[in-house]
């Protein structure tokens, strides 16, 4: 009776160990303050510290105003480093930290400065 008490308890920890690997898993949407028209969607999966996912991005002044992205990155406790390539040859780098399960804030830095950007999980 022990040992199938002992593997209960074992699968039970290592479930709990699993789950802040997972914490970007899920929908992000963003709005550029104070630009409006201008946002991001983001749908990621975090396995360990590594991060990936695709999105959407529309922009009022930029030609074409849209168009997807995908994201590569990283994810160590509650500090996020993600590279945006979009698919009008833009890469980006988005610094950030999770503030909470459903809110993560940073900057996103790119060849002509930095933009603050923060996104809400749906």
């Amino acid at each position: 009776m022990r040992i199938p008490l002992l593997s209960l308890i074992l699968t039970i920890a290592a479930g709990c160990a699993h789950e802040p690997d997972a914490m970007l898993d899920g929908v992000w949407q963003a709005a550029f303050q104070p630009v409006p028209g201008v946002n991001h969607t983001l749908t990621l999966t975090q396995h360990g510290s590594a991060v990936t996912g695709t999105g959407t991005w529309t922009g009022e002044a930029i030609n074409p105003p849209g168009g997807s992205l995908t994201v590569s990155g990283t994810a160590s406790d509650r500090h996020v480093l993600l590279t945006f390539t979009y698919d009008n040859n833009r890469t980006t780098t988005y610094k950030a930290t999770l503030v909470d399960a459903t809110h993560l804030a940073g900057s996103e830095t790119f060849a002509g400065g930095t933009d603050s950007l923060v996104f809400t999980k749906e």
